[in-house]
């Protein structure tokens, strides 16, 4: 090869064996830049014509969402299902078209008329109308028996409305008659010019839409009252339970034998008294309660405490400290270790002397070393001279049992 052919561009013949293709003659030798062409000339043919269907998908998507949109508009959708009387049911969540639409006069009349004649034949205060349960059920076993020859419940004189039920239950449907009777001749007279418009079905409407309305206020009502009530109950629990610690607390300062507890006492808290609950849901004169210790507790600990409220009583008894401190009237607890009942309540107080818990809860505990985190056993025991002065008592258990029934507070 001369150095001459070295610098000039050559052409690479390829050879094509006569059974794979079959070519003239006269066809020019390929080359690897024509193979290369070929190829990218169909590859760039390929994805025009990708992105043309891609493109005419798309066009296509949005003429149909255009078509829905336009035909639910004009409420011609196919979509619509047909009601009663061939009459199209309107979509839920759809909004009719246009302004809207004041009510008549007359509607507002006779809305406004019927609240004003319902709250003055329940004297405005429906709650203190209320049906009881026994006589809704008598009157229902009634209505069902012969529901067109039922006589109403009551009249207009004594008109009570069932809240508790649905506002066009047996009860209620039964005395919109006895209403109707009563409203209809005195709305004509306050408003003539209504009295070709009036009638029965119309003012049925109004006064069960109106029950309706009644019915939600009672109930909110009442479990408004109901939320109080349980309100001021924990209250009470909290407060009696907060003055048992600060009694216990007090009288371990006066004390010259329990002082050395004091420091454990503060440790246990609010939290670590007992509380109790009254056997009677409504507050009575003597009301009898039943001691509830804490779920984390010992039993240990609670006869331990007892002897504060002992010493407590013994201090009550010296005429001195009763002029200071008259104190409240005696309230009754009752506690029975056997029986012990103990609270529902899932807070604790971490951090006491391990035998401040209850056994059994502590084993319970998933926590109990880095949540509940027991520190070393406390000595909850009294000095002798505390014990002596327990006037005939030698076990101390007993006498807790025997003593500490009824105490002051």
């Amino acid at each position: 090869m001369d150095a001459d052919d070295e610098d000039e561009p050559h052409e690479v013949e390829v050879e094509v064996e006569d059974d794979a293709l079959s070519y003239r003659n006269d066809s020019p030798p390929v080359t690897i830049e024509g193979v290369r062409k070929i190829v990218n000339d169909a590859f760039e043919r390929g994805f025009a014509k990708m992105t043309n269907t891609i493109d005419q998908f798309h066009a296509d998507m949005q003429e149909k969402e255009s078509d829905t949109a336009h035909s639910e508009w004009q409420g011609t959708s196919g979509s619509r299902q047909q009601g009663r009387g061939g009459i199209e049911k309107r979509p839920r969540g759809h909004k009719p078209n246009g302004q809207p639409k004041r009510r008549s006069s007359f509607k507002n009349d006779l809305s406004a008329q019927v609240r004003k004649r319902v709250k003055k034949v329940l004297n405005g205060r429906p709650s203190k109308h209320m049906v009881k349960k026994s006589e809704i059920k008598k009157f229902e076993d009634e209505w069902n028996a012969d529901p067109g020859n039922c006589k109403p419940p009551c009249n207009i004189k004594n008109f009570r409305v069932d809240t508790r039920g649905r506002p066009k239950s047996p009860w209620n449907r039964s005395i919109s008659h006895v209403f109707c009777d009563f409203f209809i001749p005195k709305f004509i007279r306050k408003f003539p010019k209504h009295e070709k418009k009036i009638t029965r079905r119309l003012v049925y409407a109004a006064f069960f839409t109106h029950l309706r309305t009644i019915r939600d206020g009672v109930r909110k009502a009442l479990s408004t009252v109901q939320a109080a009530n349980l309100q001021k109950q924990k209250q009470r629990r909290a407060n009696r339970k907060r003055a048992l610690f600060r009694r216990r607390l007090r009288i371990a300062t006066k004390v010259q034998g329990l002082q050395n507890h004091i420091e454990i006492l503060e440790r246990l808290g609010v939290e670590g008294m007992s509380s109790d609950e009254s056997d009677s849901g409504a507050p009575e004169a003597d009301p009898v309660y039943t001691v509830v210790l804490p779920s984390w507790r010992s039993k240990h600990v609670a006869l331990w405490l007892h002897v504060f409220d002992t010493m407590h009583l013994l201090a009550r008894k010296n005429t001195g400290d009763a002029v200071i401190n008259p104190g409240a009237k005696p309230r009754i607890r009752n506690y029975n270790p056997a029986t012990a009942k103990f609270s529902t309540s899932h807070r604790y107080r971490p951090g006491l002397p391990m035998n401040a818990y209850r056994e059994e809860w502590l084993e319970g505990r998933l926590d109990a070393q880095w949540g509940v985190d027991p520190a070393e056993n406390y000595e909850f025991k009294h000095e002798n001279e505390i014990i002596q002065l327990v006037p005939h008592v030698s076990c101390l258990s007993l006498f807790t049992l025997f003593f500490l029934q009824v105490y002051y507070c």
